[in-house]
Protein backbone atom coordinates (compact mmCIF):
# COMPACT_ATOMS: atom_id res chain seq x y z
CA UNK A 1 0.00 0.00 0.00
CA UNK A 2 1.21 3.29 -0.94
CA UNK A 3 1.92 6.26 1.18
CA UNK A 4 2.89 9.55 0.76
CA UNK A 5 4.96 11.46 3.46
CA UNK A 6 3.42 14.83 4.42
CA UNK A 7 6.13 17.33 4.38
CA UNK A 8 4.43 20.15 6.34
CA UNK A 9 5.87 19.39 10.06
CA UNK A 10 5.14 22.11 12.91
CA UNK A 11 7.95 23.88 14.17
CA UNK A 12 9.09 23.46 17.68
CA UNK A 13 11.09 25.60 19.60
CA UNK A 14 13.28 23.70 22.68
CA UNK A 15 14.88 26.42 25.03
CA UNK A 16 17.61 25.47 27.28
CA UNK A 17 20.16 27.14 29.30
CA UNK A 18 23.94 26.23 29.06
CA UNK A 19 24.75 28.62 31.69
CA UNK A 20 27.30 26.90 34.23
CA UNK A 21 27.40 23.30 32.59
CA UNK A 22 30.55 21.79 30.67
CA UNK A 23 29.61 20.71 27.59
CA UNK A 24 31.58 17.11 28.10
CA UNK A 25 28.71 16.32 30.18
CA UNK A 26 25.87 18.03 29.01
CA UNK A 27 22.29 16.44 29.14
CA UNK A 28 21.14 15.51 25.39
CA UNK A 29 18.27 18.30 24.70
CA UNK A 30 17.00 19.38 21.25
CA UNK A 31 14.50 17.78 18.95
CA UNK A 32 15.17 14.45 16.73
CA UNK A 33 13.21 14.59 13.25
CA UNK A 34 13.27 11.07 11.07
CA UNK A 35 12.38 9.91 7.78
CA UNK A 36 12.91 6.97 6.23
CA UNK A 37 15.94 5.97 4.00
CA UNK A 38 15.79 6.20 0.52
CA UNK A 39 13.69 3.72 -1.18
CA UNK A 40 12.52 2.81 2.84
CA UNK A 41 9.42 2.67 4.71
CA UNK A 42 8.10 0.32 7.31
CA UNK A 43 5.88 -3.13 7.11
CA UNK A 44 3.21 -3.49 9.65
CA UNK A 45 1.25 -6.61 10.86
CA UNK A 46 -0.58 -7.16 13.70
CA UNK A 47 2.63 -8.38 15.74
CA UNK A 48 5.57 -6.61 14.52
CA UNK A 49 6.46 -3.72 13.33
CA UNK A 50 10.12 -4.02 10.73
CA UNK A 51 11.69 -0.68 9.21
CA UNK A 52 12.96 -0.52 5.83
CA UNK A 53 15.34 -0.23 4.41
CA UNK A 54 18.03 -2.77 6.54
CA UNK A 55 19.97 -0.94 9.05
CA UNK A 56 23.95 -0.97 9.62
CA UNK A 57 23.62 -4.30 11.97
CA UNK A 58 20.89 -7.12 12.10
CA UNK A 59 17.26 -6.46 13.96
CA UNK A 60 17.44 -3.00 12.54
CA UNK A 61 16.47 -0.25 9.84
CA UNK A 62 17.45 2.92 8.36
CA UNK A 63 16.23 6.20 8.88
CA UNK A 64 17.65 9.69 7.96
CA UNK A 65 17.75 12.86 10.38
CA UNK A 66 15.34 15.38 8.91
CA UNK A 67 15.64 19.28 8.59
CA UNK A 68 14.29 20.17 11.85
CA UNK A 69 17.10 17.83 13.85
CA UNK A 70 19.06 19.92 16.45
CA UNK A 71 20.21 17.71 19.03
CA UNK A 72 22.91 19.39 21.84
CA UNK A 73 24.70 16.80 24.17
CA UNK A 74 28.20 15.48 25.49
CA UNK A 75 29.82 14.76 21.63
CA UNK A 76 29.14 18.20 19.97
CA UNK A 77 25.81 18.72 18.01
CA UNK A 78 23.41 16.48 15.70
CA UNK A 79 21.89 18.24 12.54
CA UNK A 80 19.99 17.30 9.62
CA UNK A 81 21.72 14.41 7.00
CA UNK A 82 22.31 11.83 9.91
CA UNK A 83 22.26 8.17 9.52
CA UNK A 84 20.69 6.34 12.56
CA UNK A 85 19.44 2.44 12.91
CA UNK A 86 16.06 1.95 14.04
CA UNK A 87 15.19 -1.40 15.74
CA UNK A 88 12.35 -3.46 14.91
CA UNK A 89 9.49 -3.52 17.23
CA UNK A 90 7.88 -8.10 18.41
CA UNK A 91 4.96 -8.03 20.21
CA UNK A 92 5.70 -9.64 23.71
CA UNK A 93 8.53 -7.47 24.73
CA UNK A 94 9.76 -5.04 26.84
CA UNK A 95 11.68 -2.08 27.01
CA UNK A 96 13.85 -1.73 23.75
CA UNK A 97 17.55 -0.59 24.21
CA UNK A 98 19.22 1.01 21.39
CA UNK A 99 15.73 1.60 19.91
CA UNK A 100 17.50 4.42 17.93
CA UNK A 101 21.19 5.12 17.69
CA UNK A 102 22.67 7.99 15.71
CA UNK A 103 25.28 6.39 13.76
CA UNK A 104 28.76 8.32 13.56
CA UNK A 105 27.92 10.30 17.29
CA UNK A 106 30.87 9.53 19.81
CA UNK A 107 30.07 8.41 22.52
CA UNK A 108 26.68 6.77 21.43
CA UNK A 109 23.58 8.81 21.78
CA UNK A 110 21.04 5.37 23.34
CA UNK A 111 17.27 6.10 22.82
CA UNK A 112 15.53 3.37 24.56
CA UNK A 113 11.86 2.71 24.20
CA UNK A 114 9.71 2.66 26.90
CA UNK A 115 6.16 3.51 26.10
CA UNK A 116 4.01 2.98 22.75
CA UNK A 117 1.03 4.86 22.91
CA UNK A 118 -1.59 5.04 24.75
CA UNK A 119 -4.07 6.05 21.40
CA UNK A 120 -6.90 7.86 22.57
CA UNK A 121 -9.84 7.46 19.94
CA UNK A 122 -12.53 9.64 19.28
CA UNK A 123 -14.85 6.31 18.06
CA UNK A 124 -12.99 3.36 20.06
CA UNK A 125 -13.11 0.18 17.51
CA UNK A 126 -15.52 1.68 15.17
CA UNK A 127 -13.26 2.04 12.21
CA UNK A 128 -16.03 2.29 9.85
CA UNK A 129 -18.17 4.87 8.84
CA UNK A 130 -15.85 7.67 10.35
CA UNK A 131 -16.70 11.18 9.29
CA UNK A 132 -13.38 13.60 8.79
CA UNK A 133 -11.32 14.24 12.36
CA UNK A 134 -12.73 11.15 13.87
CA UNK A 135 -10.34 8.68 14.79
CA UNK A 136 -10.19 4.83 16.10
CA UNK A 137 -7.82 2.03 16.80
CA UNK A 138 -7.71 -1.28 14.59
CA UNK A 139 -8.70 -2.94 18.12
CA UNK A 140 -8.72 -2.43 21.74
CA UNK A 141 -6.09 -1.26 23.71
CA UNK A 142 -3.68 -0.43 20.73
CA UNK A 143 -1.85 2.30 20.26
CA UNK A 144 -2.02 2.83 16.76
CA UNK A 145 -4.15 5.67 16.33
CA UNK A 146 -6.02 5.93 12.78
CA UNK A 147 -7.68 9.77 11.97
CA UNK A 148 -10.26 10.12 9.07
CA UNK A 149 -9.08 12.68 6.98
CA UNK A 150 -11.66 12.61 4.09
CA UNK A 151 -10.25 10.61 1.32
CA UNK A 152 -7.00 9.34 3.30
CA UNK A 153 -6.35 8.54 6.73
CA UNK A 154 -3.54 9.96 9.16
CA UNK A 155 -2.02 7.10 11.01
CA UNK A 156 -0.19 8.26 14.35
CA UNK A 157 2.06 6.42 16.69
CA UNK A 158 3.22 8.01 19.97
CA UNK A 159 6.54 6.61 21.36
CA UNK A 160 9.01 7.63 24.35
CA UNK A 161 11.50 6.58 26.42
CA UNK A 162 15.08 8.06 27.70
CA UNK A 163 17.99 9.02 25.43
CA UNK A 164 21.25 8.65 27.18
CA UNK A 165 25.17 9.20 25.97
CA UNK A 166 26.37 7.04 28.61
CA UNK A 167 28.42 10.26 29.89
CA UNK A 168 25.63 12.53 31.05
CA UNK A 169 22.34 11.94 33.09
CA UNK A 170 19.61 10.59 30.71
CA UNK A 171 16.68 12.76 29.70
CA UNK A 172 13.05 11.80 28.63
CA UNK A 173 12.26 11.99 24.92
CA UNK A 174 8.89 11.47 23.16
CA UNK A 175 6.68 12.73 19.90
CA UNK A 176 4.94 10.79 16.95
CA UNK A 177 5.72 8.59 13.96
CA UNK A 178 3.03 9.77 11.17
CA UNK A 179 2.02 8.88 7.79
CA UNK A 180 -0.61 9.77 5.45
CA UNK A 181 -2.51 6.44 3.82
CA UNK A 182 -4.21 6.13 0.59
CA UNK A 183 -7.25 4.14 2.08
CA UNK A 184 -9.88 4.38 4.98
CA UNK A 185 -9.32 3.46 8.19
CA UNK A 186 -12.09 0.63 8.37
CA UNK A 187 -9.31 -0.86 5.73
CA UNK A 188 -6.14 -0.57 7.42
CA UNK A 189 -8.35 -2.58 10.60
CA UNK A 190 -9.54 -4.84 8.37
CA UNK A 191 -6.01 -5.70 7.02
CA UNK A 192 -4.54 -6.40 10.05
CA UNK A 193 -7.10 -8.06 11.97
CA UNK A 194 -7.23 -10.32 8.83
CA UNK A 195 -2.86 -11.23 9.39
CA UNK A 196 -2.32 -9.14 6.89
CA UNK A 197 0.80 -7.06 6.57
CA UNK A 198 0.73 -3.32 5.08
CA UNK A 199 4.10 -0.97 3.89
CA UNK A 200 4.48 2.82 3.60
CA UNK A 201 6.57 5.44 4.24
CA UNK A 202 6.75 7.30 7.69
CA UNK A 203 8.23 10.28 9.77
CA UNK A 204 8.27 11.12 13.13
CA UNK A 205 9.24 14.31 15.03
CA UNK A 206 10.42 14.23 18.77
CA UNK A 207 11.17 16.28 21.42
CA UNK A 208 14.37 15.80 24.18
CA UNK A 209 13.44 16.78 27.42
CA UNK A 210 9.91 14.89 26.55
CA UNK A 211 7.11 18.05 25.77
CA UNK A 212 3.59 17.86 26.35
CA UNK A 213 3.31 19.73 23.04
CA UNK A 214 5.14 17.93 21.02
CA UNK A 215 4.25 18.57 17.34
CA UNK A 216 3.04 15.99 14.89
CA UNK A 217 4.80 15.33 11.73
CA UNK A 218 2.72 13.70 8.93
CA UNK A 219 3.84 10.59 8.32
CA UNK A 220 5.04 7.74 11.12
CA UNK A 221 3.57 4.54 11.64
CA UNK A 222 2.96 1.83 13.71
CA UNK A 223 0.62 -1.75 14.54
CA UNK A 224 -2.31 -4.00 15.57
CA UNK A 225 -3.54 -6.05 17.80
CA UNK A 226 -0.62 -8.72 18.56
CA UNK A 227 1.61 -4.98 20.29
CA UNK A 228 -1.72 -3.74 21.90
CA UNK A 229 0.38 -4.99 25.26
CA UNK A 230 3.17 -2.61 25.11
CA UNK A 231 1.13 0.42 24.02
CA UNK A 232 -0.62 -0.52 27.93
CA UNK A 233 1.78 0.70 30.55
CA UNK A 234 5.09 1.99 30.90
CA UNK A 235 7.93 0.11 31.28
CA UNK A 236 10.71 0.59 34.32
CA UNK A 237 13.37 1.99 32.56
CA UNK A 238 16.89 0.07 32.87
CA UNK A 239 18.44 3.47 32.53
CA UNK A 240 20.26 5.69 34.48
CA UNK A 241 17.57 8.85 34.40
CA UNK A 242 20.49 10.58 36.37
Amino acid sequence: MRARIVLGIAFITVLWSLTGVNAASATPMGTLALVNCGGGGLTITNTSITWLPNGTIAGTGCADTAPLTNITWSGGTVGAGATANIRNITAGGGPLDHFIDILGAAPVLDFTLDLLGPAAPTNGTACAGLTAGQSCVPATGSPILLVDDGANTIFKLRASGVVTDGVAPGSEWGGVFMSELNMTPVQFQTVLLGGGSLTFTYSGTFSIPESTAVPEPMSLALLGTGLVGMGARRWRNRRQRG
